[in-house]
């Protein structure tokens, strides 16, 4: 896969939030396991508008259409039926979310920057969570190939790009980049990732 800058600025970048130390796949916001982590299970026949995340996430569900919405200060997952105008669904999280994305199988996936993790969503029947995994510092970005069957993590503090197996969310490789990444997407071919990066010359 080649990586391509997309876009750079001026500004130094800030300090990454603490990290929460000793923070466990336990409780309400808690993750049942490795074997639970995958984003390939088919749980649901959604239908997302994009690969990549943001902090709200639009994705049909037969003639319903969902938005899903990161929401930093009561550090949860909602759900929105648009349509309807109402909240439908909320999971609690481990950290405050960054950016999320819904995979085709239904699974959302969120970025934690604050604990240096993604956690994945919905088991199914309910929006609970079923895993988190370990990432480098300060996941603020993930994107998923054309073929949902790799999922790109980009850590800004960290300064790098890591790619996990969708299947699993083992880890493929890890690429070291020379900014702290904010924004990653990957063209229709496959082949190539385009990153934005917070600060520094093009």
């Amino acid at each position: 896969m080649t990586l391509t800058v997309s876009a750079c600025a001026s500004r130094e970048p800030a300090a990454p939030p603490p990290r929460t130390a000793g923070i466990e796949a336990t409780g309400s916001g808690g993750a049942t396991g490795a074997a639970s982590c995958s984003l390939d299970r088919p749980l649901a026949a959604l239908a997302p508008a994009s690969r990549a995340s943001a902090t709200i996430a639009v994705a049909g569900l037969g003639s319903r259409t969902l938005a899903f919405v990161a929401d930093q200060d009561t550090a949860r997952v909602i759900v929105v039926d648009i349509e309807q105008g109402k909240e439908i669904a909320s999971a609690e999280l481990l950290a405050e979310p960054g950016g999320l994305l819904v995979a085709p199988s239904g699974v959302v996936a969120v970025a934690l920057p604050a604990s240096s993790q993604v956690q994945l969503l919905f088991d199914g029947k309910s929006l609970s969570s079923t895993c988190a995994v370990a990432t480098a510092a300060e996941p603020v970005a993930l994107a998923l190939t054309p073929d949902a069957q790799t999922l790109l993590v980009a850590s800004a503090w960290g300064h790098t790009l890591g790619a996990y197996r969708s299947s699993t969310l083992s880890e493929l490789y890890r690429l070291e980049l020379q900014h702290g990444p904010r924004a990653v997407i990957v063209g229709d071919d496959g082949r190539h990732a385009f990153i934005s990066h917070g600060f520094g010359g093009c």
